[in-house]
């Protein structure tokens, strides 16, 4: 399982990490998507997931000389960045909390106390927050992310597909094509790529996995200046086939 402990530490993820109120707002979340409505994980694993992919998208651009926002508008630095990605990869699915729909609308709500206490102290505060709200509000592709960032956090939580997301809700009885595409997926690596800056590479055991490359991660980088940087292939057996 992918987890951002394992590739990046700061002071901001600590103390994401040891928010009573974020840790409550992730068990309220598993509670109703997948307690409830028995879609896949959206709790604290699913965050610690998405964060990594996020945080892996960034160093892997950067590498090839494609700045952030934060970047070339505000001067920060590539902890500041790797903060504000982790912030809303944390914090982007709070609001299924309250309720399902809308639920980017609700998660802005609920994070921005929790991102003035994280952030406080920053000479880029009051940015960091209005791009990390940003990345919140458009993760599910549904609202247009203009910053680079938006646009990583929104990849990132489409790139959690592996079959451990959906093994609960398929022992709970979901019976779906969301549930059994999820199941078909072994891996997610997400590498450098030689004609794309990113390469995502989804492992699957059969071909309903790409229902979750073409209906799930689609739309999230649909019409992305992102898009263009990004190649996605699926791998069935020794075949690979590519998505985008």
């Amino acid at each position: 399982m992918k987890d951002v402990r394992e590739i990046y530490d700061s002071r901001v993820l600590r103390a994401l990490e040891e928010d009573p109120e974020v840790d409550a707002l992730l068990k309220g979340a598993n509670d109703l998507t997948m307690g409830r409505l028995m879609f896949n994980d959206h709790g604290k694993t699913h965050a610690r997931i998405v964060a990594y992919f996020a945080v892996r998208a960034y160093e892997i651009l950067r590498k090839r000389g494609i700045r952030a926002n934060l970047e070339f508008e505000d001067g920060a630095t590539e902890e500041e960045v790797k903060d504000t990605l982790v912030a809303a990869a944390y914090l982007h699915d709070i609001g299924n909390a309250v309720n399902r729909r809308d639920h980017e609308l609700l998660s802005l709500i609920l994070a921005a106390p929790i991102l003035d206490r994280v952030f406080s102290g920053s000479r880029l505060a009051v940015k960091q927050k209005a791009v990390a709200m940003e990345a919140i509000l458009c993760h599910m592709g549904r609202y247009p992310a203009t910053s680079l960032e938006a646009q990583i956090v929104a990849l990132s939580d489409g790139l959690d597909m592996e079959r451990g997301r959906a093994r609960i809700p398929y022992r709970m009885g979901a019976k779906s094509i969301h549930t059994y595409s999820a199941l078909s997926i072994s891996r997610v690596e997400l590498q450098e790529g030689r004609e794309r800056p990113l390469l995502v590479l989804v492992h699957m055991e059969n071909p309903s996995g790409i229902f979750q490359i073409e209906e799930v991660l689609g739309p999230k980088i649909e019409n992305t200046r992102l898009s263009e940087m990004l190649r996605i292939k699926a791998k069935i057996g020794e075949e690979e086939v590519v998505i985008h």
